[in-house]
């Protein structure tokens, strides 16, 4: 309970942040297994190059905002991946919504499991 609280203040911080300075807010909702997960990491994409640094969450997260940069447009796509503590991806989704510089995308991804895990190559 503790940890959707502070998910939804976080969520809320970003919306009053988004709404302030003109910038789109990108709001994810997490459904999906996320067994073996450690954490998640978030990649955004704005018509296939990254808008964004990585963003690294909880394994627990269920919701987030993400702050695109002001007057961004095209399509905007969210990548997440849940991490095992080797770095390894063992489940994933990704979702794409168009955005139009301004206001709310809500966008939901479900996670799949990822077998077997894919590692990073050193």
């Amino acid at each position: 309970m503790r940890m959707h609280v502070a998910s939804i203040v976080f969520a809320l911080l970003f919306v009053v942040a988004g709404c302030d300075n003109g910038q789109p807010l990108v709001v994810v909702t997490v459904h999906g297994t996320r067994t073996g997960a450690a954490s998640l990491t978030v990649l955004v994409e704005l018509d296939g190059k990254q808008a964004m640094r990585l963003e690294n969450f909880t394994a627990t997260s269920t919701d987030f905002g993400l702050a695109l940069p002001a007057g961004s447009t095209g399509n905007v796509t969210v990548s997440v991946a849940g991490l095992d503590t080797a770095s390894c991806i063992v489940s994933f989704a990704s979702a794409t919504h168009a955005v139009d510089g301004s206001g709310r995308i809500d966008l939901t991804v479900t996670l799949q499991a990822v077998s077997p895990p894919q590692c990073p190559t050193s």
